[in-house]
């Protein structure tokens, strides 16, 4: 090797080491680490009472979820849902959150799985950015459109997943179209655009052909309720197989 580039190459080398390991992070501590993890059941109280689903008996109006802190020594904490064993976190101690972070991919990597809530809220602390901004990032627009088409989005669409068989409480069995309607009117009041149906009621709680008409029948009942500006999707958690879910398409084609 020439003196030359022997000596550019040192120099470069001897950069690099003194360059922030993660240099998008520079006002973060370099030694942060993950001290402390506690996790536990929290308690809540849903806004409505919830139904049936294909395979369970009514959820009621208590909630029960796994949550996840996660502590380190810079002092700030995350904090999310997070249903993965005591042995699983307790092999976050001692790493960085930073290293978690696969920031050209956008996602949180290690032992959580998908429940990685805890790690993204943490990491917007201690970035001191909203975790959208940590999931996107602006884009160079396609060569032709506006410069707005490479811009990170600034919202997400959700909808409303609490669509059960209410239908089958007793209280509503007399009408309970009404009580749908009553559940849509005000959810769209709340500001949803976007539903997710349960359906499956012939898997435990009805003769299976009846559940299957009353599954689309409320699948229609619900698109003419609210028109054809909403979003409609179904689940069945597992109560159709591939010869009903084809039958159900069909029959709910015009939804």
């Amino acid at each position: 090797m020439r003196r030359r580039d022997f000596l550019s190459s040192s120099a470069a080398v001897t950069v690099g080491a003194l360059l922030p390991r993660f240099s998008w992070a520079a006002n973060v501590p370099p030694d942060v680490r993950i001290t402390r993890v506690v996790s536990f059941e929290l308690e809540s109280t849903r806004p409505k009472h919830v139904g049936k689903n294909s395979y369970r008996h009514d959820h009621g109006m208590q909630a029960f979820d796994r949550v996840l802190r996660v502590y380190t020594n810079s002092g700030l904490d995350g904090f999310g849902p997070c249903s993965m064993g005591a042995n699983e976190c307790a092999t976050l101690l001692g790493k960085s959150p930073l290293d978690l972070f696969d920031r050209d991919a956008r996602k949180v990597t290690g032992p959580l799985a998908r429940y990685t809530a805890p790690i993204w809220d943490l990491l917007g602390k201690l970035l001191n950015k909203p975790v959208h901004a940590l999931l996107s990032e602006p884009q160079a627009p396609a060569r032709g459109s506006s410069p707005a088409a490479g811009a990170p989005a600034t919202s997400v669409p959700v909808y409303d997943g609490s669509i059960y068989f209410t239908d089958l409480r007793p209280q509503h069995l007399a009408d309970w179209p009404s009580e749908f309607k009553r559940e849509l009117d005000a959810s769209m009041a709340a500001g949803h655009r976007a539903f997710k149906i349960k359906i499956g009621r012939g898997r435990l709680w009805m003769l299976a052909e009846d559940g299957y008409r009353r599954d689309v029948e409320v699948v229609r009942l619900i698109r003419r309720h609210v028109g054809p500006g909403i979003t409609l999707a179904v689940d069945a958690n597992n109560g159709y197989d591939l010869e009903g879910t084809n039958r159900f398409v069909q029959d709910t084609a015009v939804c």
